[in-house]
């Protein structure tokens, strides 16, 4: 009895193991950069949130991102950062499950980003109510639950369609800055992939339209999205006015504006 009890707990104890070793995020890849953001796309607009993630390098990209290249690339390493494995040439067992869910990770938050904005929770911040912020006191119930309630009406603004997707030649079509193919050729480097592109896929929603611009990497000879908006995005949430309230939206930006500042 004694050896059976021991053999259940050893079963018990080995299946979520294999379970973690045989999930993988990433699918199969695509033929080209338009495919994946095409893919991103319509997962979007289903709401299917591992779908999307199905998208992007994540197990491939840990396997293949270069260290050094991204040291170089920062410039620093703080072990206490928000993700302090990501520099660090760690490629099997559990830390290799840790870079994983990491990857995925920085994901969900860039869509969590992209749905406080769009749904108008972030701009509650700025409610006179809370004082041009939302901080509260241990015994202020009621402010906290005012604060819920009108939190739980902030929903998606409505439904989501996909348009047209925008190729590869956008990013020739952007007036970059003198430093953009270095910094380019930098990311390419420590993210060690074989050719890196910007696209971009339109996104209806709730009757506005939207682009949602994409940093794609080639590793081998599949296409996957690498990151949301990527440097692209930051680039022109820097240098362009007109979306300066669109920084926390992860390369998702008005599409009439976007549009306007493509010759």
């Amino acid at each position: 009895m004694k050896k059976l009890i021991a053999w259940a707990l050893l079963l018990i104890l080995a299946v979520p193991c294999v379970w973690a070793e045989e999930i993988r995020y990433e699918g199969a890849g695509f033929d080209t950069p338009e495919e994946a953001v095409q893919a991103y796309g319509e997962a979007f607009a289903r709401g299917d949130v591992m779908g999307m993630i199905s998208t992007f390098a994540v197990e491939t990209y840990v396997d293949r991102m270069d260290p050094a290249a991204y040291l170089q690339y920062v410039r620093r390493y703080i072990w206490y950062d928000t993700r302090p494995m990501l520099p660090l040439p760690l490629r099997e067992g559990y830390p290799r499950q840790l870079r994983i869910l990491d990857c995925v990770s920085a994901l969900t938050e860039s869509f969590g980003r992209q749905y406080a904005v769009l749904s108008g929770v972030s701009k509650m911040e700025d409610d006179p109510k809370y004082g041009g912020g939302m901080y509260f006191e241990a015994d202020d119930g009621e402010r906290i639950q005012e604060f819920l309630e009108t939190a739980a009406g902030c929903v998606w603004p409505g439904e989501v369609t996909v348009g047209p997707v925008l190729g590869r030649d956008v990013s020739s079509r952007i007036d970059w800055g003198k430093h953009s193919d270095e910094n380019m050729n930098q990311i390419l480097s420590y993210l060690g992939g074989d050719e890196m592109a910007v696209a971009a896929v339109t996104l209806r929603i709730g009757g506005t339209d939207y682009l949602q611009i994409m940093q794609c990497v080639r590793y081998g000879e599949k296409w996957y999205n690498q990151a949301l908006g990527g440097y692209a995005a930051a680039y022109l949430t820097a240098v362009v006015d007109a979306f300066r309230d669109y920084l926390n939206t992860c390369g998702l930006i008005p599409a009439d504006e976007a549009l306007a500042l493509l010759p």
